[in-house]
């Protein structure tokens, strides 16, 4: 570069750089470890001088061209890049605008003559430049100005390091809410479901598995409320096995919890979905029959009651039989007094011999008794 195009060195610091070139054999070894430096110029001598000038503080790298200097920059971590506006193919700043997509963070400086004065504000205007240095430039000024940007690059890179460190925190924040979300909603949903177990055993005997008492007071009271809005008739079935004492006198206790265990095993695979099969109390137990007349609950109840003595018991060779009474729903029918006609019917059923069904229809106040009798 010559005549405007070349940067214009102060008489007394050209005289000063022209002593320790003499007295130097060779360029200075640069130290490791400190900020880094980019002089870009197409004269050798322009970049030796400005070298000399900052390697007391500073690592110093030359460019000589546009391109150069851009590989540089991608490689290196420059802090600060020197550029003469006046650069073979292109400008200074449009050098200093390309190298924004290199390294944004790094400070940009640009010499200029005032010849140029105009694109160096318009650079400087649109965040190419941080700063510009007129030629001729004073060794001070420049050295004050390389270390405002070295400020500024420490500032933008502490700007990013903590935007960093917040972004990295603000993951992690979200992580653990993450993490505590889940594990949150693994808990509720754990809570979730040992509550229904928990609802599911306080509504079910634990001996048989069949609805204990609880849940069945509760069934009745919905098919009272039911019957009497919509005039739906229902019917209920109470059951007691026969001779159940003697079994536990007989066998033990343990025989004859077996015993009540798969009696109600058949009365649940006997009834339909809609029916509800519970245990009243000791050896009784309750059926629901949801949409069910009375001549509809004998049948059912006869069913219940072959399918039972069929039951294969291992353990004795006599069947297991059980006794059945039946009632439905009347229009002024409280829960209490449905079950009772059911347990009249049952204890009739008991009376004529056992092991048979008895139906009680309050309209008549006939006695309906099964045919089927217990052998023997």
């Amino acid at each position: 570069m010559a005549g405007d195009a070349a940067l214009t060195l102060n008489p007394a610091f050209a005289a000063r750089l022209a002593q320790r070139r003499a007295d130097r054999p060779g360029p200075a070894p640069v130290p490791s470890g400190r900020p880094r430096v980019l002089v870009v110029d197409d004269e050798p001598e322009i970049t030796e001088s400005v070298s000399d000038l900052l390697e007391p503080d500073y690592e110093v790298l030359t460019a000589h061209s546009a391109d150069e200097a851009l590989g540089m920059l991608d490689a290196n971590g420059v802090a600060v890049i020197l550029t003469d506006q006046r650069m073979p193919n292109g400008t200074g700043a449009e050098l200093l605008a390309r190298s924004l997509d290199v390294a944004p963070e790094t400070t940009r400086i640009l010499f200029t003559g005032y010849s140029d004065i105009s694109a160096v504000i318009e650079a400087v205007n649109e965040g190419h430049v941080y700063r510009y240095v007129a030629k001729p430039w004073h060794p001070e000024e420049l050295r004050a100005i390389v270390r405002q940007g070295m400020e500024r690059h420490q500032l933008v890179f502490e700007n990013r390091r903590l935007l960093e460190e917040l972004t990295r925190a603000n993951e992690e924040l979200e992580r653990r809410v993450q993490d505590r979300t889940r594990k949150l909603r693994e808990q509720n949903e754990a809570l979730h479901e040992a509550r229904e177990r928990i609802e599911q055993l306080s509504r079910k005997d634990g001996l048989t598995g069949v609805v204990n008492r609880r849940r069945l007071d509760e069934v009745l009271l919905l098919e009272v409320e039911r019957a009497q809005r919509y005039q739906a008739p229902f019917a209920v079935v109470m059951a007691d096995l026969d001779h159940f004492k003697a079994v536990n006198d007989r066998y033990g206790h343990t025989v004859g919890d077996q015993v009540l265990t798969a009696a109600a095993g058949v009365f649940q695979r006997v009834a339909r979905m809609t029916d509800v099969v519970g245990r009243y109390g000791g050896e009784e137990f309750l059926v629901v029959l949801p949409n069910t007349r009375l001549s509809q609950a004998l049948v059912l109840a006869e069913r219940m009651r072959l399918a039972l003595r069929e039951a294969p018991v291992a353990f004795r060779p006599e069947p297991v039989t059980a006794s059945f009474g039946a009632a439905q729903w009347e229009h002024d029918d409280t829960v209490t007094t449905l079950v009772d006609r059911a347990d009249a019917a049952l204890y009739e059923a008991k009376r004529a011999g056992r092991d048979r069904v008895v139906g009680r229809d309050p309209a008549t106040g006939a006695e309906d008794a099964d045919e089927t009798r217990r052998d023997g």
